[in-house]
């Protein structure tokens, strides 16, 4: 198999409504609401916006630090 999974994460676009704009491998688009999970952990680290928004692409998923993640 050449190329990566179509199922990882090529670009995020985070939003101060604890949104984040999707793009996969395979081009197709999503809308995440990460509403829900921050009120768990670890996720709850990330309740205030500037510190969700320091999200960012690696390793094909969202992350914030080395142990909060999306994937």
């Amino acid at each position: 198999m050449t190329g990566n999974p179509k199922w990882c994460v090529k670009d995020a676009e985070l939003h101060e409504d604890f949104t984040i704009d999707l793009l996969f491998e395979d081009g197709s688009h999503r809308i995440f609401d990460m509403k829900p999970l921050l009120e768990q952990n670890p996720w709850r680290q990330l309740k205030k916006v500037p510190r969700f928004l320091t999200g960012r692409v690696e390793y094909h998923t969202v992350v914030w630090t080395d142990t909060i993640d999306i994937a």
